[in-house]
């Protein structure tokens, strides 16, 4: 029976990099990973931290948690551009729980081959609660990374994906039983979709990689629009007029029987999407386009970067109010 850190360091991770490129020139198993970032390149770095009951519910199961985790931390990558090239973790385990181990392992083995990011080292120790930090590497030819800084006035702003979904999925994940009244079947495969995007996110790092050279400025959008977006016209001077009608298109939503005001609501400041929100110039609509239609993923345009220096709402239903909107937070850390 696995019993110590090492003999479950050797039975569930220390495999994880086997498949690596010679780029990893050593990996788990040494003091530190040796990496090859290769000539004309930067290194792109984010680390992010997740703790049970907080970031991930309760007793979720190993895959779940490999699941969001590496999503969520890939995320960061994507929004600069970067090509895949490692990572590192800590894991802080409660006890040692074979079951849950298998799980995690296994799904994040095949998580970490589809994102090409092998696992080059970390640490793994007990302690009073389930935590895991991971630390993710990239690279992006020198110059070239998207920024939060690079917006421009007159560019026009992009959204991928489909934002609230994840939102509206913990809502549902959060509902009693007693809500849970008799349900057509749309609404029900509807409830699945949106439960996915919040247990099974996706990095968007082949866009990210597809929008070097075409957006000027990225983020991806973790904590809600509304609060991302805020982050990225701060870091760039600028301000934004964005046009909320885009945002209400999305069959799923309605199909959960959501108001225009509450999917607005979900979209704005719900969290969990890890889409990008990004800037491109005008001339270069029909490169997005063309993106889009490679990755077949939607790639909507909800407004466009001002000067102003603050954030401005058009096409809002009847009902909803700017200032209602401008008063959303997105998720907050320390609230």
């Amino acid at each position: 029976m696995t019993s110590s850190e090492f003999d479950v360091i050797e039975s569930y991770f220390a495999h994880l990099s086997d498949w690596a490129g010679e780029h990893v020139r050593v990996g788990v198993g040494d003091d530190c990973a040796l990496l090859d970032v290769g000539p004309g390149f930067e290194l792109v770095v984010s680390t992010d931290t997740f703790v049970e009951g907080v970031h991930f519910p309760n007793g979720a199961a190993g895959a779940i948690v490999a699941e969001r985790s590496l999503a969520a931390s890939a995320s960061d990558l994507a929004a600069m551009g970067a090509e895949p090239f490692a990572v590192v973790g800590a894991l802080i385990l409660k006890g040692i729980d074979s079951e849950w181990l298998g799980s995690f392992s296994e799904r994040l083995g095949e998580l970490l081959r589809l994102n090409a990011l092998p696992l080059v080292g970390g640490n793994l120790t007990q302690g009073p609660h389930l935590s895991l930090t991971w630390t993710v590497m990239g690279r992006v030819k020198a110059g070239q990374a998207l920024t939060r800084s690079g917006a421009k006035v007159g560019q026009d702003v992009y959204v991928s994906g489909w934002l609230g979904r994840a939102a509206a999925g913990l809502e549902l994940i959060l509902r009693t039983h007693s809500e849970g009244e008799e349900r057509s079947s749309a609404w029900t495969d509807a409830a699945s979709v949106a439960k996915a995007a919040y247990y099974a996110p996706k990095a968007r790092l082949a866009l990210g990689q597809k929008l070097i050279g075409v957006a000027t400025s990225a983020i991806d959008i973790s904590d809600g629009l509304l609060s991302d977006l805020s982050h990225l016209l701060s870091m760039g001077g600028v301000g934004a007029e964005i046009d909320v009608s885009g945002l209400l298109i999305d069959k799923v939503l309605e199909t959960l029987h959501f108001s225009d005001k509450k999917i607005l609501q979900l979209a704005l400041a719900g969290g969990d999407d890890y889409e990008l929100c990004f800037s491109v110039d005008h001339a270069r609509r029909a490169m997005v386009e063309a993106i889009a239609l490679e990755l077949q993923l939607p790639l909507t345009r909800i407004g466009r970067i001002s000067e102003s220096k603050s954030l401005h709402f058009r096409g809002l239903p009847e009902g909803v109010l700017e200032s209602d909107l401008l008063k959303a937070k997105g998720y907050e850390h320390f609230a």
